[in-house]
């Protein structure tokens, strides 16, 4: 990515009176980022700019070479990733895997990491003795992985062998996969006892606005772009109806921009709470 790039990217945020305010909504928190993050939001909203303000008419035009199964800019490099998931998260991104690892016991001694994408667990996991397994199906994370040292099972996690694990845990991933919750929860409790889950609720893709649609949109992993995004209320609802499929305890651990919460098959207690 070049200079040259990067100036014309932020040219581009800026430098278009119709999507004025938007740009610059965008510009302040690409600041967040950096300006590799910069760069990805001019990309992906070149077309958007140069059309006018965003309507019904006008955005699908922008997005439609989006649309394909082909993974977004910020999942083909982790620098990229980390610096989008900053803007995201203004600046919290780490502290969503501290919160996961913080909650990991003493006694679990193997953990898989669904979507894992990032390997922060993976490596609080090596440096503290602790086998990880690390499930995507993202080629550039899988690779990078690979050559920290990790092991990783590359592929989409409803068709690959999972593993047994003491605990599996998910960031941030769960909304690619609504539409098939009772087989992701199927494959799961055939491999664990205990699940953490950690998903976000009040994100950027809410708002109706550029921002919105373009954290929507950008959400590719490789297999198609989400759109769906869990809210507080649909998260809960979600876990209640796999509580009447599974003997489970579900606690809410916090609810941040992530609800943060613990699986448990086979407790005494009923329902989320």
């Amino acid at each position: 990515m070049t200079t040259r790039q990067s100036t014309a990217g932020w040219q581009i945020l800026a430098g278009r009176d119709k999507c004025a305010p938007e740009c610059r909504l965008l510009a302040d928190l690409m600041a967040f980022g950096g300006m590799a993050a910069g760069t990805i939001v001019a990309s992906e909203l070149r077309e958007c700019c140069r059309i006018g303000p965003p309507d019904d008419d006008a955005f699908p035009a922008a997005f439609r070479r989006l649309s394909t199964p082909v993974p977004s800019l910020i999942y083909s490099h982790i620098q990229l990733y980390r610096s989008a998931m900053n803007v995201l998260y203004f600046g919290g991104y780490r502290r969503r895997f501290d919160n996961v690892i913080a909650l990991l016991g003493a006694h679990e001694t193997s953990v898989c990491d669904l979507c894992f994408g990032d390997t922060i667990i993976a490596d609080w996991c090596a440096a503290n003795r602790t086998m990880w397994t690390g499930v995507d199906l993202n080629p550039s994370f899988c690779a990078r992985a690979r050559k920290r040292g990790h092991h990783v099972i590359e592929g989409d996690l409803l068709s690959v062998a999972l593993p047994s694990a003491d605990v599996y845990v998910m960031a941030g991933s769960l909304y690619h996969f609504h539409d098939r919750l009772p087989a992701v929860f199927d494959r799961v409790w055939q491999r664990t006892g205990r699940w953490i889950l950690s998903e976000p609720v009040r994100n950027l893709s809410s708002d109706d606005g550029v921002l919105g649609r373009l954290a929507k949109r950008s959400a590719n992993p490789g297999d198609g772009h989400a759109a769906f995004r869990y809210t507080e209320r649909t998260l809960l609802d979600a876990l209640r109806e796999q509580q009447q499929r599974y003997d489970l305890t579900c606690r809410v651990v916090s609810i941040d921009r992530d609800m943060l919460v613990v699986m448990e098959r086979g407790g005494a207690a009923r329902g989320v709470r």
